[in-house]
This record gives C-alpha cells, sequence and structure tokens, in this order.
C-alpha cells in the first residue's frame, strides 16, 4: 500500500476495536478471578447495615431512617437496587446484591485500564496497570463477600481520574461526586476537577468550570430530592454531615496504632502484591520530586507511546492533586484494609506505568529479538493474572493477619454465610416468627430474619450514644426506657462503645439472660420471679 494510498474505514476502526476486545477481556478476566472468592462469605456488621438499609429502601424506606449510619447514602442505595432485582433474578436479596457488587468490582478493573492507557498513552501500561490493580487480592475479597461500600468509591474514584486527565469536565465532576456520596472525604475528587478546570489554559476557564461544577452537582441534587420527596431531608443532612461535625468520635485519634495501621493493612490484606506497592509508592516520590524541581519536562519525554509521542501535558495532575489527601487522612482515621482501597488505582498506575515504561526502553534499545517485546509483554501479563490467581486463593483472618492457601473442605464456619444462616434458623425455631428482635451491634440478624428493628439504632459506636442521649426525650435513659417498653424478646448484642454503654450494659444484664446461639451474643428476655431465660413450650 502506498504512504498516501487513503485508510479505510475497517482500518481506522482496527484500533477502536482492538480496545473493546480488551477491555471485554479483562471484564472476563476479572469476573473469573474474582469468582474464586466464595458468593458465601459471612455477613460483616457493616455488610449487614448496608443490606438492612437496602431491604428497607426496597419496601419505602430511606437510609438514614431505617438505620443510622454516619457515611454517604450511595451504597446502601445501591444495595435497594439490588434488592428490588432480586425477585426478577431468582436470587436471595443477599446473593442479588453481591452479584451487583460483584459487577462494580469488575468494571473497576477494566476503568483502570482505561486510566493507565489513557495517562500513558500506552495500551501496553493499561493493561499492566489493570493487572496489578487485579491482584490485590483485599478488594477481591470484598468484591465478592460484599456490600462492601468501597467498593463502588474506587470504581467512581478511578473514573473520576481518567475523566478529569482527558479534560472531560462534567464527567469528572460527576463521578467525584458519586465517589463522595459513598464516602464523603472523596469530595476531594470533585474538588480537584473543579480545580482544574478553572486553572487549565486549553479552553475558556468559565465553561470549563460550570460543566465540572454541574456534574459535580447533579448527583447531589438528585440525591437531596429523593430524600426530600421520601420527606427525610433531615435525616440525610444530620448522618452524612451534622453527626460527623458534632459527635463522632475517631476515637484513636493520631495515636502510634492509629499512624502505622495503613502500614500493617498492607502486610495483612496484601501481601502478595507488596513489589507494586513498593515500586508505585517510589515512583510517586520520584514523580512528586521531579515537579517539584521544576524538571516537568523531563517526565514528559521520559515516557513514549507507541508513537513515540510524550505523555499528554496535564494528564497527572489531578494524580498528584488529589493523592495528598487521602494520605493525611489515613493518619486521622484508618480503621482497616478496606480504607487501603483508595490507594490502589494510584499504585496500580505507578506500577503498570513502570512496567510499560521497562518494556518499551528494552524494545528500543534493540536487545531482544524480533517479536521480543510481544513475548516480554505476554510474559509479565501471565505473571501478574497468577499473582492474582494466588491471591484469590489465600484465605485472610484479619483478626490474626494469617493467610493460608484454602485447599480443602471443611463444614460451615463462623466465616460462612450458611452458619449464619443455620444460627438464625435455631433463633427463629426456639422463639417463633413473631417473636421482637432488636439489635444493638448486631444487624446481621436482622438481615437474615428479615426482621425490622424498633429504631434506626441498631448498632452504637463512635459517638452515636451521645447522638441518642441528645435528640431523645429523657436523654439516653429516655431511650433505654422506650426499648423496654417495647418489650424484646431477643436483642442481639455486638460490638457496642461510647460513654453511655456501660449504661445499656447494666440495664441488659438486670433484664435479660445472656446466652450464645451461633456466632451471636444474645440478651433473651427474662421469665419473670423465676430468673431464668423464657425457655419454648414443650
Amino acid at each position: 500500500m502506498s504512504q498516501y494510498e487513503p485508510i479505510t474505514p475497517k482500518e481506522k476502526r482496527s484500533p477502536r476495536t482492538r480496545k473493546a476486545f480488551v477491555l471485554l477481556l479483562l471484564l472476563f478476566l476479572a469476573a473469573a478471578v474474582y469468582f474464586q472468592n466464595s458468593f458465601e462469605g459471612a455477613l460483616s456488621r457493616d455488610n449487614a447495615i448496608y443490606l438492612y438499609s437496602g431491604q428497607r429502601m426496597a419496601e419505602g424506606v430511606p437510609p438514614y431512617v431505617s438505620i443510622f449510619d454516619h457515611k454517604g447514602p450511595l451504597a446502601p442505595m445501591l444495595v435497594g437496587v439490588g434488592v428490588v432485582l432480586s425477585p426478577y433474578l431468582g436470587a436471595t436479596d443477599i446473593t442479588a446484591v453481591r452479584a451487583v457488587f460483584f459487577l462494580i468490582g469488575c468494571l473497576a478493573v477494566v476503568a483502570t485500564y482505561g486510566l493507565g492507557s489513557s495517562l500513558f498513552k500506552s495500551q501496553r501500561a493499561g493493561l499492566f496497570t489493570a493487572l496489578t490493580f487485579l491482584g490485590f487480592f483485599g478488594f477481591a475479597r470484598y468484591a465478592v463477600s460484599s456490600p462492601e461500600a468501597k467498593t463502588p468509591m474506587v470504581l467512581f474514584e478511578v473514573l473520576c481520574l481518567l475523566f478529569a486527565s482527558q479534560k472531560r469536565w462534567a464527567l469528572a465532576g460527576l463521578c467525584g461526586s458519586l465517589a463522595a456520596l459513598v464516602w464523603q472525604p472523596m469530595a476531594v475528587f470533585s474538588l480537584v476537577a473543579i480545580v482544574l478546570a478553572v486553572t487549565q489554559r486549553d479552553e475558556p476557564r468559565l465553561g470549563a468550570s460550570l460543566r465540572a461544577t454541574a456534574g459535580a452537582g447533579l448527583p447531589i441534587a438528585a440525591t437531596g430530592a429523593y430524600f426530600y420527596f421520601q420527606g427525610a431531608l433531615d435525616e440525610l443532612v444530620n448522618g452524612s454531615i451534622l453527626f460527623n461535625a458534632r459527635y463522632l468520635d475517631r476515637e484513636q485519634l493520631l495515636s502510634t496504632a492509629e499512624f502505622f495501621a495503613p502500614v500493617k493493612a498492607i502486610f495483612q490484606g496484601y501481601d502478595t502484591i507488596l513489589v507494586p506497592i513498593v515500586v508505585g509508592v517510589m515512583l510517586v516520590a520520584v514523580v512528586i520530586g521531579l515537579i517539584t524541581l521544576g524538571s516537568v519536562h523531563l517526565l514528559r519525554k521520559a515516557y513514549s507511546g507507541p508513537s513515540g509521542q510524550p505523555m499528554r501535558r496535564g494528564a497527572f495532575a489531578p494524580i498528584f492533586l488529589s493523592l495528598p489527601f487521602p494520605v493525611l487522612w489515613s493518619l486521622v482515621d484508618f480503621q482497616g484494609y478496606p480504607d487501603f482501597y483508595v490507594f490502589i488505582p494510584y499504585i496500580a498506575v505507578g506500577f503498570g506505568g513502570f512496567l510499560g515504561f521497562v518494556v518499551g526502553r528494552i524494545g528500543a534499545m534493540g536487545t531482544l529479538l524480533p517479536g521480543g517485546t510481544r513475548l516480554l509483554t505476554v510474559g509479565l501479563s501471565s505473571t501478574l493474572i497468577a499473582v492474582a490467581v494466588l491471591g484469590s486463593l489465600v484465605v485472610v483472618d484479619p483478626a490474626r493477619g494469617v493467610s493460608s492457601l484454602d485447599t480443602e473442605e471443611r463444614p460451615p464456619g463462623p466465616n460462612d454465610l450458611d452458619y449464619q444462616r443455620q444460627a438464625a434458623s435455631k433463633v427463629q425455631e426456639r422463639f417463633g416468627k413473631d417473636a421482637k428482635v432488636v439489635s444493638i451491634g448486631a444487624p446481621q440478624l436482622l438481615v437474615l430474619l428479615h426482621k425490622t428493628n424498633p429504631n434506626p439504632y441498631a448498632f452504637i459506636i463512635r459517638g452515636i450514644d451521645d447522638q441518642i442521649a441528645v435528640e431523645t426525650p429523657g436523654g439516653f435513659e429516655g431511650w433505654i426506657e422506650k426499648l423496654e417498653a417495647y418489650d424484646p424478646d431477643v436483642i442481639a448484642f455486638g460490638r457496642t462503645s461510647g460513654t453511655h454503654s456501660p449504661m445499656l450494659l447494666d440495664w441488659l444484664e438486670s433484664r435479660y439472660e445472656r446466652e450464645k446461639i451461633g456466632p451471636w451474643t444474645l440478651y433473651v428476655k427474662d421469665d419473670g420471679a423465676s430468673g431464668k431465660a423464657k425457655r419454648p413450650a414443650g
């Protein structure tokens, strides 16, 4: 073909076809790897909070009204979608919800490919970025055994960074706002998009900033409208904003243990992927150092895509402008290795770009045989996939930080949903279907029995008791009196903290018998003068 011969439409579509094929391949690969983790994992307290909220939302009761939480409303709203879909999918509500979050986790892998390939103008770097992301089995585990609220947060975070790097301001603001509606501190991503839109020089700043602001405002306006028409706007504002400013107890604020918690989480939840973490952190440090020294032009020339063109000017601005905030936030409030999720895209981009750079430079030096660059790419990709598969076979005990290969069959135990279901069935058989069940720290039982709590406080930690004391007539003691008037048959009790927790525990111990059924500590109604727990007739 002559160099002057026009390119056919089929040839023009070829790059798009290849990209679509890679995206589809990554989606199926992510599904295959993530599916190795069990859909039948036990419900944690946080899982149950979102599931209970989603169950009640499907019945017409909005979040915060059904169960009080101090995080954003989007995660329970996504759970509500899964619950509504469950009859159409022919699945239980828990399975349907987990399927929705499983899909979201797989889409996060695909979105990371888009971010890496766009930043580095290289499909090879994008592939390495996505496969590095796939290897974080701490994310993979909760992408299936969910709902984990930070799974959709990561998807929206990646999309925000992608669109901001492409100067698609409306979509960047939209996705940043969605991330914030999952977890409020992620509002920094919308803020970064707006700041970059205001300061960019490639187009009129007013129009760019208006698009970014409108994109960021749309999800907030839609969420506010839903709660307004449900008559729960005050509950939305209180749960997502005011409680965090008035009552939230951060417990270990800037303690030594809190300071080193992120490091501990890395070794506990991500030990098979430590090399990308270390390399990614080092790369970020080097790039920030070069930016500080004013050597941005060196960065652009150092990395070239397949066409030899340098990276797009300003493409990395969203990465480096947003990264310091989650670092500082983690020093203040880090609860466990799911809180490390926010850093996974940064590390994946850093390590994926590093591998892409190495392969490209080796190929440019002519040290490989013809086709060697492709073979090296395939070899590195296969290694990353093997690490991801290995990670999916690892069982992690968060309490002990122990990792091991799950190679043998075992009966249902405390880490299995079947074990919890069997225990819930025992509770129902013993106390009857009409028994009044209350949760104080163990909403899993409410979810499994489809019971409704008499008040929104199905768990009490981190200052929730202070809100109860202020907003309930008669204070916290008045709240206990209301609970006593409800006369529950069974109270499922879990971790509870706060200044008023001793009063609550004294009340429970004085009026109920404590016992254990399956994984739950239960307080069972005392049978009057006999002082013994109420037993079923016969």
